[in-house]
């Protein structure tokens, strides 16, 4: 396996404490984890910055690879099922995939995947900016695909290839969202999204506390057809909609008489307002305190829209903080010592 550097279990070993010894063997797995994932956190953040192309670290079995710009490429063959593969700032130019299930992590927005990206059924993805085409390595896949608190920028149209069971996008910004058939199961929690557009029906698609600039739903062309709950719509781009169609505790923009013609669809407890607008860059004008304020509270007793919720939408990593580190290797014990200081 080309690497730049390798980290062995002794070497892991080393970092825990020997006062540690006496410790169950489970809580010591559980400290070893946790340190583990703080190292590949570490090494990202020693990485190339946004300008420059991308390095990667894979988590094997207890095992941390590096890999740098020149064959980080490689990272994605080595990967094998229920890898962690941790992406840095950086660009990634060339199409990127895996057959196999494996979490791929990204450090924020400032880790751009600017080629295709072909994701696996069961593969995890999250923290990072997806610019290039999502799509499957061209086969079905099974296993419920996850993609979370990334910023997906495709251009209008872009034709999505996944065929996989179940799909989840989590706490994303989606400037374009085309629904498919090829889909089994979709299922769109706390997001942004600028337009929805597409073939879907109600029994796959559900949106729960999204925030919609537009949604296509003009007959023979888009038909959105999905279960919306607890979410803010900021507009239509036509006036037929359909009666497979159910929105639960939805705030709609009611312009040109917004309310008598979506009595075709099924309505729960919906509210129809024009004090207030969702901009280009997907942002309510009214607040989350606002919109409670105002009565406008899901199914969850939270805010509708990306705010509420369990999980509210942010593309903020939820991941260790590393604010000063250091590095060395003893060539005498040829073990790895690190120094990790970790910040809130």
């Amino acid at each position: 396996m080309k690497s730049l550097r390798t980290i062995t279990r002794d070497a892991l070993d080393s970092f825990v404490p020997m006062t540690m010894n006496s410790i169950h063997d489970g809580q010591f797995n559980i400290k070893r984890k946790i340190i583990l994932s703080i190292v590949c956190f570490a090494f990202i953040g020693m990485m190339p910055l946004y300008a420059q192309q991308a390095s990667a670290v894979l988590h094997h079995q207890g095992t941390v690879t590096v890999y740098s710009p020149a064959n980080f490429k490689t990272v994605f063959t080595d990967a094998t099922d229920g890898d962690t593969i941790y992406i840095s700032e950086g660009i990634v130019s060339e199409g990127i995939g895996c057959g196999n299930q494996v979490t791929i992590i990204g450090a924020g927005q400032n880790t751009v995947i600017s080629g295709d990206l072909a994701i696996g059924g069961g593969s995890k993805i999250a923290n990072m900016n997806i610019t290039g085409k999502l799509s499957d390595p061209g086969y079905a896949m099974f296993g419920e695909t996850q993609v979370s608190q990334c910023r997906i920028s495709l251009s209008s149209y872009t034709s999505y290839s996944i065929d996989v069971e179940k799909f989840t996008f989590d706490r994303c910004y989606i400037e374009n969202f085309d629904l498919r058939d090829n889909v089994s199961v979709l299922n769109v929690i706390g997001c942004k999204i600028g337009r929805l557009f597409g073939s879907s029906t109600a029994d796959k698609a559900t949106f729960r506390n999204c925030l919609f600039k537009q949604i296509d739903n003009e007959a023979g062309r888009y038909p959105c057809i999905a279960t919306y709950t607890d979410c803010v719509i900021g507009g239509f781009s036509a006036v037929n909609f359909y009666n497979e169609t159910t929105y639960i505790n939805c705030l709609f923009y009611a312009d040109a008489g917004l309310q008598e013609k979506i009595t075709n669809s099924t309505t729960q407890n919906c509210w129809y307002n024009t004090d207030f607008t969702v901009d280009d860059d997907i942002n309510c004008s009214l607040t989350d305190a606002q919109l409670v304020a105002a009565g406008y509270v899901g199914t969850d007793d939270t805010a509708v829209g990306c705010g509420g919720g369990v999980a509210p939408y942010t593309l903020t990593p939820a991941v260790p903080h590393i604010t000063n580190h250091t590095i060395s290797v003893d060539s005498k014990t040829r073990k790895l010592n690190v120094s990790l200081t970790i910040g809130n």
